[in-house]
């Protein structure tokens, strides 16, 4: 198997567990360069802000989000405040976490090398629960 066809399953392999760093939407593989050549710029784009993008695990997405909604965190404060400076910030955010990990050795180009416990009750929003309830979703959680 050649270079361009490696990096075509690499692709292929980070569509399916990667999402856009930018808005969290999926990713597609599409030529960029249209030409009879085999080497044409193969990429990751996204398919709804339509960004040229390698993307970052869904929970690491997820995350950045949380915690660019909750703490505001603001890299960019000298642009304007919009949907777009919104994007990058989470963007960026994404890019810190996933550096961690990888250079912690938690992470691949396939992804995760360790199986995650994702505790979604917290990471997605706030909740208006009992203590009965919460206590039985902790629970469950555990089984």
């Amino acid at each position: 198997m050649d270079s361009t066809q490696n990096r075509i399953e690499l692709l292929r392999q980070r569509k399916t567990h990667c999402v856009c760093k930018y808005c969290g939407s999926e990713l597609n593989i599409e030529r960029l360069v249209f030409s009879s050549d085999d080497n044409a710029r193969v990429e990751l784009v996204c398919s709804n802000c339509q960004r040229i993008d390698y993307g970052v695990e869904k929970e690491i997405y997820k995350c950045a989000k949380y915690y660019f909604d909750e703490i505001g965190f603001n890299y960019f404060h000298s642009f304007n405040s919009s949907p777009n400076t919104a994007e990058l910030n989470i963007a960026k955010i994404a890019e810190l976490i996933a550096w961690g990990f990888n250079h912690l050795g938690y992470l691949t180009n396939n992804g995760f090398i360790y199986p995650l416990h994702v505790n979604t009750i917290f990471i997605n929003e706030s909740l208006d629960i009992s203590a009965t309830t919460l206590k039985h979703l902790l629970e469950e959680q555990k089984k």
